[in-house]
């Protein structure tokens, strides 16, 4: 009866022995060695909504592009690397007010440093007249304000003072109710003229489907040329009800804009979303044409007489076309899973693909190509924006593609992972799908599994504890999880709800766009792998609708069982925290149902939400020194702590709004005192005192709509990921230290396949890493977690 007793006595002075060897700052309270410092902005991944790029006529290697979050963006070296020019756009949009919205892009042909943008949804020109350096609002007469995106402007050849802006007006603008039709809003369009330099604007057409390009006849600039519709807005004459598609197509006008014909004869689809004039014969255009809602007799089509007569000439669903300027026998046509390639002035055209089928950088899935730019003294030289992200590059006329990007983005995160002992090597999955980088997150190599089931939303990016070639990726739709055992060159299927999604009854908008919404190794035995499931940012009520909420893996991730949810059925899983010594216990965080506890691996589950209620929570994060102190962070609710393993939670935001929309919550594993928390508002929150009080840290976060924190196991680099600027770094280290770490190779392309039936499982053996500093690693913090796991154990028998 003593021996107990005394197994304490021993366990403990061991314990204690060990916590003796370890470094003071993990025994003491020790603020945050990255509470003073400035978040570097990466500028990347690839993402967002990309619009328009253009090249300066003068000298090409000076280019912009547009995105419809971040803004204006310049190069001065021919596309390597770029930079934001939006100093006097002070619109402001997003979750945090600091997304910039900018759609449309022109050079004035007359005067190369004057440009023009135009903005989504509010109703707003700008023009700058220094290349972009310093803007001006130019707005006098244009009656829409919310719901009036301007996506093209055209300036007159020969005289500058005469501008037309091209317009979508959404069916909510000027307060009326939203009209949606079979799966987007039933906009309509309108076109903007100033004759005197944007100082006041006329509109001088409005119609039943969005404009997008103007053109104008070098020859005589009375005949103008107007494309309407786009793939992913429906016109205001469809109807889904009788499958009318409806559409306005293309227009013309022969006296400067007073009156237009519709000029459609041969057009089979009337979403014209792209539009390109021959350089030497205005009487020839390119259209693309076809609609994401409306697909049939979409493509490429040719007109050699003004717009008399279309010819389809290529295609079913493309969204972009151009014409060479220095050679226009060569032509380009793209939709977002087929590029074409034309050398007889668009009459016949290849189809360009790899290994794969597909067009676009290695590891990459393309957006919708939204605008072409062809090199003026290359034609082989082409540049794609993507509304969807990302800048490519083309050096040999679409047969092989590089990202193009470096310092560009907009992209919308939804996980970013740090490997613990290498703060260079980041993981992200998000709007543009999953990615990594080697060099801090400078440059991105892209790993999407493309030849499995390409991830165009993605979710979760997780790494084995124990084993960091071991990578689970999750999307959040079709209930797909890919697992890698080589770092991400090969990705395997291990989990697809495809089928039962489609064959879902259909309860509410978005009920099949289903996936796996939160992933989690378990830390003691990372064989053990949690996943919740759900609907992304479904309402405040379990759905009825949802195929599942909860699964688990037992072999690292390689087969997976669907576990019966009880109380947590029908909740959407936004957050996953496993017990640091016991994989058997785990937390769910929800959306509208509070949190969720299982002791038993999942067959049975609790409620803990005594002093939370069941609000919508964001994450979860825990002290690794005290399993019993957990952080939750809240839509609208900011932060909650639990000191008894979610028996009881309490609120501890003193220092930040009561309701302030907490979507991230991570504790510095060196300092379990140091606790951050990413805000979908403000940008982060530190606290150095376990949460009882807070401040911001926000100097350098130009984007403060926060998804997403990690941090690396010596707690000197924290990693953000923002919805509409990528991710940002808050480091005591700089960019030299990250590219000493590892240099940024060359981007292997994945060799996906299906998974093998004898496919070896993952094992999980720790390989001792030399991390930076003095942190214990492999076996050496293997056995102080040991020794605190049987205390833990012995006092709560």
């Amino acid at each position: 009866m003593k021996t107990k007793p005394i197994l304490t006595i021993v366990v403990l002075f061991t314990a204690l022995t060990v916590l003796a060897a370890l470094p003071a700052r993990a025994q003491q309270a020790e603020g945050s060695p990255l509470a003073d410092q400035t978040w570097a902005r990466l500028g990347g991944p690839i993402g967002g909504l990309g619009y328009d790029i253009r090249m300066r006529p003068d000298n090409p290697d000076v280019m912009y592009v547009t995105d419809a979050w971040a803004g204006v963006h310049k190069s001065e070296d021919g596309g390597n690397t770029w930079f934001t020019l939006n100093d006097g756009i002070e619109a402001r949009t997003g979750p945090s007010g600091d997304a910039i919205p900018v759609f449309c892009f022109t050079i004035d042909p007359n005067t190369y440093d004057t440009v023009w943008i135009g903005l989504q949804n509010l109703g707003a020109v700008y023009r700058s007249d220094d290349g972009g350096k310093t803007w001006e609002k130019r707005i006098k007469g244009i009656v829409e304000r919310d719901g009036l995106t301007f996506r093209g402007i055209t300036v007159e050849p020969g005289n500058s003072d005469v501008v037309y802006a091209a317009g979508e007006v959404s069916s909510w603008t000027g307060g009326r109710a939203e009209q949606r039709g079979r799966e987007f809003d039933k906009a309509e369009g309108v076109v903007y003229k100033t004759v005197d330099g944007g100082n006041s604007w006329k509109a001088v057409w409005r119609g039943q489907s969005l404009a997008r390009y103007i053109w104008i006849n070098p020859n005589d600039h009375n005949i103008l040329y107007v494309s309407t519709g786009i793939f992913d807005r429906e016109s205001e004459n469809s109807d889904p009800v009788t499958d009318t598609a409806g559409g306005e197509g293309v227009l013309k006008s022969t006296d400067g804009g007073e009156t237009w014909t519709n000029i459609n004869n041969g057009l089979g689809n009337l979403y014209v979303g792209s539009l390109f004039m021959h350089p030497q014969d205005p009487n020839i255009l390119l259209a693309a044409t076809g609609n994401n809602a409306y697909r049939a007799g979409g493509g490429v089509y040719l007109t050699t007489d003004g717009g008399a007569s279309w010819k389809h000439v290529k295609g079913n669903h493309v969204t972009s076309v151009e014409f060479s300027l220095s050679n226009p026998q060569i032509a380009y046509a793209a939709g977002s899973d087929e590029f074409f390639r034309s050398e007889d002035g668009g009459k016949t055209w290849t189809i360009l693909e790899n290994e794969l089928g597909r067009w676009g950088p290695a590891g990459i899935r393309p957006g919708f190509p939204i605008d072409f730019q062809v090199d003026p003294r290359d034609p082989d030289r082409i540049f794609v924006n993507n509304y969807g992200g990302g800048n490519f590059l083309s050096e040999d006329g679409g047969k092989t593609w590089v990202s193009a990007s470096v310092g560009y983005t907009g992209a919308d995160l939804r996980d970013v992972f740090v490997f613990p002992t290498n703060p260079a090597f980041v993981l992200v999955n998000g709007g543009s799908g999953p990615f990594l980088s080697r060099d801090g997150g400078v440059n991105w190599e892209g790993i999407n599994p493309l030849d499995i089931r390409p991830i165009a939303a993605g979710a979760r990016a997780v790494v084995d504890p124990l084993n960091q070639a071991h990578i689970l990726l999750s999307s959040s739709v079709q209930g797909w999880t890919f697992e890698s055992i080589d770092g991400g060159l090969n990705w395997y299927l291990v989990t697809n709800f495809e089928d039962e999604l489609n064959n879902l009854p259909v309860l509410h908008i978005g009920d099949k766009f289903q996936g796996v919404q939160a992933l989690a190794f378990a830390p003691s035995d990372p064989n053990i792998v949690y996943a919740g499931f759900g609907v992304w940012r479904k309402g405040k009520s379990a759905n009825p609708n949802q195929l599942m909420s909860a699964l688990i893996s037992e072999d690292g991730g390689h087969s997976w069982t669907q576990l019966n949810g009880g109380p947590l059925e029908g909740w959407t899983v936004t957050g996953i925290l496993v017990h640091p010594t016991n994989p058997d216990v785990a937390w769910f965080s929800t959306l509208g149902g509070g949190i969720f506890r299982t002791q038993d691996r999942g067959n049975t589950w609790e409620a803990v939400n005594q002093g939370l209620g069941t609000m919508q929570v964001m994450d979860l994060a825990g002290d690794p020194t005290n399993p019993d102190t957990l952080y939750a962070g809240a839509e609208d609710h900011g932060v909650f702590k639990s000191e008894n393993g979610g028996e009881s939670w309490k609120a501890i935001s003193a220092g930040m709004d009561p309701n302030e929309p907490i979507y991230a919550v991570v504790v510095d594993p060196a300092r379990p005192n140091v606790i951050y928390a990413g805000s979908n508002r403000s940008g982060v929150f530190i606290s150095e005192d376990g949460g009882t009080r807070w401040r911001l840290i926000n100097a350098g976060l130009r984007t403060r709509a926060i998804n997403t924190l990690s941090i690396s196991a010596d707690g000197e680099t924290l990693y953000a990921g923002t919805t509409g600027e990528g991710a940002f770094r808050l480091s005591t280290h700089d960019q030299d230290y990250f590219n000493t770490l590892m240099p940024t190779p060359t981007p292997v392309p994945p060799t996906t396949t299906s998974l093998p039936a004898d496919m070896p499982f993952p094992t999980n053996t720790p390989t001792p890493v030399s991390p930076p500093g003095n942190l214990p690693c492999g076996t050496a913090l293997l056995f102080p977690l040991f020794i605190f796991g049987i205390a833990w154990r012995l006092r709560h028998k």
